[in-house]
């Protein structure tokens, strides 16, 4: 089925692994190019965000625009690079390289998604899902055993940028109600597709990686609208899983993972807040008071804001008859 946003997390590992970074800002204006005029969830659009925030809080018009600007011909991410990168991570159903692929237009299997997340969260590295790990006879002699094959599906830095990400999505973003089935960490992303014909939620543990997909087996049928999002009817189900796997981990062979750090190769920068509402990149100067810190690949040149923002502050016009600030 159609996986919807769930699959937005593939869209950011290739814009990562492009060079943009997670407070890359990225407009949230409208925009129709060759009849497609993506819409955010809510029908709220305008401004710029960051792609931290565009992937946490789920927006369309963000992630379609990754497909089709900054130019005509060279995107931030190529349609190809994304079909590219899934193929990596075990997804084998037919995808189309189009712009739309960026809010999971192409059919997935619960299977392939969970398998292609899981090594997101697995730093990059990818191993096919097996059913069946070893055959015994009757008194307990391993006849065969199955190893999965491990590759380094994708670079280790991107996944861990990307997992950082996913972590919001569950701290303050769409699968932020996850909290109230299980409070463990954990990382993950909402998925709806139109009409509420499919919901998904794909998270992760440190030990665990599970798909919820909500459907019907008709097409045709829709979710009523308190199960119509992957928030309300795919989370709850994920969640409820994860709590009770919890309970007792030693039964299941869990509790023994770990998210770990960082990479060396990432560090915490300070951007300024109003050059990125400007749709300009600049690391915070002296004069910058409004600030956020970020994650970002060392070795990234990033010029730093020159602009006396408090002087902008205090330079606002006053209106003599109201007494009210403004441009």
């Amino acid at each position: 089925r159609q996986p919807g946003s769930s699959f937005k997390p593939l869209l950011y590992s290739v814009a990562i692994d492009n060079g943009l970074f997670p407070s890359f800002p990225i407009s949230n204006e409208k925009f129709s190019r060759g009849g497609w005029s993506p819409n955010n969830a809510d029908g709220k659009s305008g401004g710029m965000v960051t792609l931290r925030k565009a992937l946490a809080y789920s927006m369309n018009i963000p992630a379609a625009r990754l497909m089709i600007f900054p130019k005509p011909g060279k995107p931030y991410v190529s349609p190809y690079q994304v079909v590219d990168l899934a193929k990596r991570l075990g997804i084998k159903s037919q995808l189309d390289p189009n712009p739309s692929i960026a809010l999971g237009t192409s059919e997935v299997s619960p299977l392939e998604l969970c398998s292609a997340i899981g090594s997101i969260a697995y730093e990059g590295k990818h191993a096919d899902p097996i059913s069946i790990l070893k055959v015994t006879d009757r008194n307990g002699l391993v006849l065969e055993q199955f190893q999965p094959k491990v590759v380094q599906a994708m670079e280790k830095t991107t996944a861990k940028i990307v997992s950082n990400m996913l972590e919001d999505v569950v701290e303050y973003g769409t699968a932020s109600h996850v909290k109230s089935y299980f409070g463990g960490r954990a990382g993950g992303k909402t998925g709806t597709t139109q009409q509420s014909s499919d919901v998904w939620f794909v998270g992760y543990t440190q030990d665990l990686v599970a798909a919820v997909w909500v459907g019907f087996d008709d097409r045709r049928l829709k979710l009523p609208f308190s199960f119509g999002f992957g928030s309300t009817g795919a989370l709850p189900i994920w969640g409820s899983f994860m709590a009770e796997a919890y309970v007792s981990p030693a039964k299941y062979n869990i509790g023994y993972g770990s998210f770990g750090g960082l990479p060396e190769d990432v560090e915490h920068r300070d951007f300024c807040v109003e050059s990125i509402s400007r749709g300009e990149i600049r690391l915070a100067g002296p004069r910058c008071y409004n600030i956020v810190s970020d994650i970002i690949k060392k070795g990234k040149s990033i010029p730093v804001c020159d602009i006396n923002h408090e002087l902008e502050e205090n330079d606002k016009e006053i209106d003599d008859n109201t007494g009210v600030s403004g441009w």
